[in-house]
C-alpha cells in the first residue's frame, strides 16, 4: 500500500539497561511500511551496553540521548517531546514492539479524524514467554472523561499513542508521577482539552518477558493512592473505589495493610463499584493473600 502522506512522525523512546531487548524495538521501528520517521532514543543513564547496542544501527533517522544521571521517572519521555521535530509523536518503551504497519494505519487513522489536538490509542497484542493475547476495547463514549473510560476498560497503554506534536509539548509527562504515567499523561491531555480517538486493531506487542513495567509491577500502593487522589475530584466515588479495588488492595494484603484494604472493599460495594459477588471474592482474597505472604 503506497503512504499518501509524508508528515514526518517522531518516536521517543525512553530506556534503561535493555542491552538484551532494544534491538528487536528499534527494528520493528526501523522496518515500519511508513518510511519518515525520527526515531529518538532517551536512555536514563543506563549501566549495561544499551548504548553500544543503539549506536551500532546504522540508521540516519536514529537520534540517541543520553542522561548523566539515572532520573527514575519522566524525565526521558519529555526530553524526547522537546527534542522531536516532527508534526506527530509517537511513544514506544524500548522492550516492546511495533507490527510493521503500525504507524501507517496510526496516521491515516489520524488524518481521517482531523482533530489537531488529539491523542490516537490503538489496542495491543499481551505477549509473555508462553502466549501472546489479542486486547481490543471499545472507542470512548460521548462525553466520556478519559480517566473513566480507563478505570472502566482497564487499558491504555503508551506504546499506542500518537499524537500531534503540538498538544504533547504543551502537555508533557508529570516530573512526579513514578506510577501509571500513561494514564496520568492522558489526564493531562484532557485538561488541555484533546481529544481521544481509539483505533480498534492491535499494533504494539507488549512484553512482559523482560521485566516490564517494573515500578508498576512492585508493592507500592502509596504511589497509585497518590495518584488516585490527585484527580478525585474528576472522577466519580464509583469508578475512584473501582481503581482501588483493581489497582491498589492486592498490595495493600501484601504489605500487611489488610484492614485498610477491607475497608476500601466495603466502601466500593457501598458505592456499587464491586457487585455482593465482586465484595465476596474481594473478603476472600483478604483472607488468602493473609496466609500466603
Amino acid at each position: 500500500m503506497q503512504n499518501i502522506y509524508n508528515d514526518l512522525v517522531s518516536v521517543v523512546i525512553p530506556t534503561y539497561n535493555r542491552e538484551k531487548v532494544i534491538k528487536q524495538c528499534l527494528n520493528s521501528i526501523l522496518n515500519q511500511t511508513y518510511k519518515n520517521l525520527e526515531v529518538i532514543v532517551v536512555d536514563d543513564a543506563s549501566i549495561d551496553d544499551t548504548e553500544h547496542v543503539v549506536r551500532s544501527i546504522k540508521d540516519s533517522r536514529l537520534k540517541y540521548i543520553r542522561l548523566n544521571e539515572n532520573s527514575h521517572g519522566t524525565k526521558p519521555r519529555n526530553i524526547g517531546i522537546r527534542a522531536a521535530t516532527g508534526e506527530y509523536i509517537a511513544f514506544l518503551d524500548s522492550d516492546d514492539t511495533w507490527l510493521p504497519n503500525k504507524i501507517e494505519r496510526q496516521l491515516a487513522f489520524m488524518k481521517k479524524n482531523d482533530y489537531t489536538d488529539v491523542l490516537s490509542f490503538t489496542g495491543v497484542i499481551v505477549s509473555n514467554n508462553f502466549t501472546q493475547k489479542t486486547v481490543l476495547k471499545r472507542d470512548l463514549k460521548e462525553g466520556e472523561h478519559i480517566i473513566d473510560y480507563i478505570i472502566n476498560e482497564g487499558w491504555v497503554q503508551c506504546g499506542t499513542f500518537m499524537c500531534s506534536s503540538k498538544i504533547a509539548k504543551k502537555t508533557e509527562f508529570s516530573p512526579t508521577v513514578r506510577k501509571h504515567q500513561d494514564w496520568d499523561f492522558c489526564y493531562r491531555l484532557s485538561k488541555n482539552n484533546a481529544r481521544f480517538i481509539y483505533l480498534e486493531e492491535a499494533l504494539t506487542v507488549y512484553n512482559m518477558d523482560e521485566g516490564n513495567n517494573q515500578i508498576s509491577g512492585n508493592r507500592r500502593f502509596d504511589l497509585s493512592l497518590k495518584w488516585i487522589n490527585s484527580i478525585k475530584k474528576d472522577i466519580s466515588k464509583k469508578n475512584y473505589y473501582s481503581f482501588l479495588v483493581h489497582n491498589v488492595t492486592t498490595n495493600m494484603i501484601l504489605s500487611n495493610n489488610r484492614k485498610k484494604a477491607l475497608k476500601i472493599y466495603v466502601r466500593a460495594l457501598q458505592n456499587r463499584a464491586v457487585s455482593p459477588w465482586g465484595f465476596a471474592k474481594g473478603i476472600l482474597k483478604c483472607m488468602l493473600l493473609k496466609h500466603m505472604n
